[in-house]
C-alpha cells in the first residue's frame, strides 16, 4: 500500500494532534460554575480547533475518493459492504493462526472499516468538542445542550481511545509481519 505525500503529511499531523488532545484530556481541569477551567483546558480547546481544520481538510481531500468507492471506509451502509468485513475479518483470523498477515495490492474491507470508525469518531469528537466550547457562559456554567455535546464528546473519546489502541496494533502487527505500513505512511521521502 502506498500513500501520497498529502494523505502521509495529513495522517502525521491528524496523529499528533489526536495524541495531544487525549493526553490534554487525561490532565486538564474542565471549567464548573465559578472556574472557567485551567489552561491546559484552554490548549485542549484551542488545539481541537485545529484537529478539527485538519479534519475538514481530510474530508475535503479524500471526498472524490470515498465517491469511488464509497463502501471502503463505511461498509455499514450496505449488506455487501457488511459481507466483505466478516469475510475479509476471517481471513484475517485465519491468517493470524497461521502468525502472518493477509497481502494484498489493493485496499481490504476490514482496514477500510476500522479506519473510517476512526475518521468518523475524530470528526464527531471535533464537531461536539467545538458545540462544548462555544457553550460555556464566562461562570463556567454550560447551556443544556452544550452539556448534551460534552456527554456525546466524552462517549466519543472513550471510542476513540480503543480506536488508537486497533489502529496502532494492526499497524505495528503488519509492520512486524513484513508489510511496513507504518514505514511506509511516515516516510520523508518523496512519491
Amino acid at each position: 500500500m502506498t500513500y501520497d505525500k498529502t494523505t502521509r503529511t495529513l495522517h502525521r499531523f491528524l496523529a499528533a494532534g489526536i495524541i495531544l488532545q487525549i493526553l490534554l484530556s487525561l490532565v486538564m481541569s474542565h471549567p464548573k460554575p465559578g472556574y472557567s477551567g485551567n489552561w491546559l483546558f484552554t490548549l485542549h480547546s484551542w488545539a481541537g480547533l485545529a484537529v478539527g481544520v485538519l479534519l475538514i481538510v481530510h474530508w475535503v481531500k479524500s471526498l472524490p475518493k470515498y465517491r469511488e468507492t464509497p463502501h471502503y471506509l463505511f461498509p455499514w451502509t450496505s449488506r455487501a459492504g457488511i459481507d466483505a468485513v466478516v469475510a475479509d475479518a476471517r481471513l484475517y483470523i485465519q491468517a493470524a493462526k497461521e502468525r502472518k498477515i493477509p497481502e494484498s495490492d489493493v485496499p481490504t474491507p476490514l482496514p477500510g472499516a476500522i479506519q473510517g470508525i476512526g475518521l468518523i469518531t475524530a470528526s464527531g469528537l471535533a464537531f461536539t468538542g467545538f458545540i462544548v466550547y462555544f457553550s460555556f457562559y464566562p461562570s463556567g456554567q454550560i447551556s443544556a445542550f452544550g452539556w448534551l455535546a460534552k456527554e456525546i464528546h466524552e462517549f466519543l473519546a472513550s471510542v476513540l481511545w480503543t480506536f488508537l489502541i486497533v489502529h496502532v496494533g494492526a499497524a505495528v502487527a503488519h509492520q512486524i509481519y513484513g508489510q511496513p505500513l507504518i514505514t511506509q505512511m511516515f516516510r520523508h521521502k518523496e512519491d
